[in-house]
């Protein structure tokens, strides 16, 4: 004989529910949800690299957010706000000895969360004492973007300082 299904107490039915949620959340505990468009971020990415490649600190400046802040390399000051930030980058492209850099990136990834990173090769071509010199090192950008400007919260850079500085010492020699 066939017994007919008896509905299950309220109670069993909301311990089931909860039981579910916490086996198969809806999402990331973190309350910020994804809703970083990741074609736009890499679109600003593109940016980056283009103002970069033409030695345009202005224009990576004004990547960044006003509050942004942006660390060259590990154990460095992290230089805060979009103005110093702008001025680091058109210092760091003025020297007499710098006549070209080309940054190729080889990995970016982002996710929508607002996080990038966008790794690649650099080849600066230096005004060396004998002539034209190439300098070569892998570099990494950790990016944080900001909502809902797509501006550059922060830059971490990583990269083997002491590899570009003997790199760089050896063409000036």
């Amino acid at each position: 004989m066939v017994r007919p299904a008896t509905p299950l107490p309220t109670f069993l039915l909301l311990l089931l529910l909860v039981a579910s949620q916490a086996i198969h959340p809806r999402g990331p505990s973190n309350p910020r949800t994804s809703i970083f468009n990741q074609t736009k971020m890499r679109s600003v990415l593109d940016q980056f690299v283009e103002a970069a490649n033409q030695l345009d600190g202005m224009q990576i400046g004004g990547l960044f957010a006003e509050d942004g802040t942006f660390q060259d390399g590990a154990g460095t000051a992290v230089m805060r706000g979009r103005e110093n930030i702008t001025l680091f980058w058109e210092q760091g492209f003025s020297p007499k000895w710098l006549t070209a850099l080309n940054f190729v990136p080889t990995n970016v990834a982002t996710d929508g969360y607002g996080n990038a990173n966008l790794a690649g090769e650099i080849a600066m071509t230096v005004a060396g004492k004998r002539g034209p010199c190439w300098v070569h090192l892998p570099e990494a950008f950790i990016i944080r973007f900001g909502n809902p400007s797509y501006e550059f919260e922060s830059v971490r850079v990583v990269y083997d300082d002491g590899s570009e500085t003997s790199q760089i010492a050896a063409c000036m020699s």
